[in-house]
């Protein structure tokens, strides 16, 4: 039975992600190229919660490449212990979970992102009066 393909599904929707939080992590690394290249010490505060953010980020694409490899390790293992039978199945059960969870973790984190988004970008706005 051709089962491996099925956690290779799942890698496109790990691809978007990853790449949409990449365009965000560009975006805000160049807002605080902006922001600290102004040198206003009203600005500070914002300066270190989009350090945070961009750690936050971090974490997510780290999570999202973890999983996406865990997928890929998955159906390999799938793939061998069909053809070689010395492969445990099991592996390809942990690499799924694993996969999973890491996906579930970015995920967490991405939303923990969107929402302190909108703090800074109240704090910004207080910053500018």
């Amino acid at each position: 039975m051709e089962i491996w393909y099925i956690p290779l599904t799942v890698i496109p929707g790990a691809g978007l992600l990853i790449m949409s939080t990449t365009n965000l992590q560009t975006a805000i690394s160049n807002e605080l190229t902006q922001l600290i290249q102004e040198d206003c010490h009203k600005f500070r505060r914002i300066i270190e919660l989009k350090i945070t953010q961009l750690d936050l980020l971090n974490k997510a694409l780290v999570a999202l490449y973890f999983a996406t490899a865990c997928f890929i390790l998955s159906a390999l293992i799938i793939e061998m212990s069909e053809t070689s039978r010395l492969i445990n199945v099991s592996y390809n059960k942990l690499s799924t979970y694993l996969g999973v969870f890491s996906l579930f973790i970015a995920l967490i984190l991405l939303s923990i992102f969107s929402i302190r988004g909108i703090k800074i970008k109240k704090e910004r706005f207080r910053a500018s009066l």
